[in-house]
């Protein structure tokens, strides 16, 4: 991943169309196709998944996620770019907009 598709607040993620996923019992279960390879996602990380299926800037995830867990902003930013930083380095994400 390079330094301009690492992700910020500002970024829009899209999923790889090579991903298949569902959910399994509060969890999201990821097939990445090319690869045959599975991965697992708790249930905060299936929360992110989705919201990120719909296309929405991280800024809008981070506010969503804010309402919706007891955290603080500063923890739940460095978690959130984190996970969302190893899901494009596994590529099964990837930035299509960055904001400035």
């Amino acid at each position: 991943m390079t330094a301009s598709s690492r992700p910020t607040l500002t970024s829009v993620l899209a999923l790889n169309p090579d991903v298949v996923f569902r959910p399994l019992d509060g969890e999201m279960v990821l097939l990445d196709l090319g690869t045959g390879t599975y991965f697992g996602l708790d249930d905060v990380g299936a929360r992110v998944w989705t919201l990120i299926d719909d296309r929405a800037p991280l800024g809008a995830v981070f506010e969503t996620l804010l309402t919706e867990y007891e955290v603080a902003p500063a923890v739940l930013e460095h978690d959130l770019l984190a996970l969302v930083g190893d899901l494009c380095a596994k590529g099964l994400t990837r930035v299509v907009a960055a904001g400035a």
